[in-house]
């Protein structure tokens, strides 16, 4: 009986055949491969960063300018006025009635 180790070499014989399971299991159930999760990060900030300068921008200068603009009362008043008045209450515990009245 024989088997091919990881480094490609034949092993035979059964005792042999027994150190190389001992050596493979314990290489693949330890710590020996120093996975560092920092190395890790890194690697998926340098490819998201590459990935991120193939996506073309679909936000114009202009809408861009428009975007950065304050609100005003209008459109803020337009807004709360096209919430339903007695929609879930805000974390303050007012609906959008409240806000509508005052």
């Amino acid at each position: 009986m024989l088997i091919l180790n990881s480094h490609g070499p034949e092993i035979r014989g059964n005792k042999e055949i027994a150190k190389e399971a001992i050596r493979y299991f314990r290489d693949l159930f330890s710590s020996t491969n120093h996975y560092n999760p920092s190395n890790a990060l890194h690697n998926i900030k340098s490819t998201l960063t590459e990935e991120m300068h193939n996506i073309k921008s679909t936000l114009t200068e202009e809408m861009n300018s428009a975007l950065l603009q304050a609100s005003t009362e209008n459109e803020i008043k337009q807004a709360l006025l096209s919430i339903g008045a007695t929609r879930v209450p805000e974390p303050d515990g007012f609906n959008a009635a409240f806000y509508q009245h005052y």
